[in-house]
């Protein structure tokens, strides 16, 4: 619908806008695709509002089920349409995204080990993306903001 389509380009101008500013504050800007999966019952009000994170869903009175937020608060993607299989029983549409990293905020990154071996994690409320490996294939990549993030398809 032509509504849709007015939505999808306004997301589209804020994801813009949000990459001018990563790049002014002296982040890295890295765009990426990836997958994020929802209950085809959201389908319609994510069409409308986009991908919302909890605060932004509660600011709007938007009500789901709520998955838990294992990395924080943020929009839950990755780059393997398989790595959310364990939500399937109720997550069964797949979303393909336009996705906006920067600061990350990543567990397997080698330079930044503790004595222990244990990787240190520091200031994640002020990263705007969270990355964890759980395993080959598992990656998972929090987006702080709904305007890092635009749904291309399902």
């Amino acid at each position: 619908s032509n509504n849709n389509h007015d939505s999808v380009h306004e997301k589209l101008l804020q994801f813009l806008a949000e990459c001018d500013s990563f790049h002014g504050s002296n982040k890295k800007v890295e765009v990426s695709l990836g997958y994020h999966y929802t209950s085809p019952e959201y389908l319609s009000c994510i069409q409308k509002y986009g991908l919302l994170n909890r605060q932004e869903r509660r600011k709007l009175q938007i009500c789901v089920r709520e998955n838990g937020q294992t990395h924080g608060l943020g929009i839950y993607t990755s780059s393997n349409p398989m790595a959310f299989h364990k939500f399937r029983d109720h997550a069964t549409l797949g979303l393909y995204v336009l996705r906006l990293s920067g600061v990350a905020n990543s567990n397997n990154n080698n330079n930044n080990n503790n004595s222990s071996g244990a990787s240190t994690v520091t200031h994640a409320e002020y990263c705007d993306t969270v990355t964890k490996q759980r395993g080959i294939g598992k990656d998972v990549m929090v987006l702080r903001s709904s305007a890092q993030c635009v749904v291309l398809g399902h």
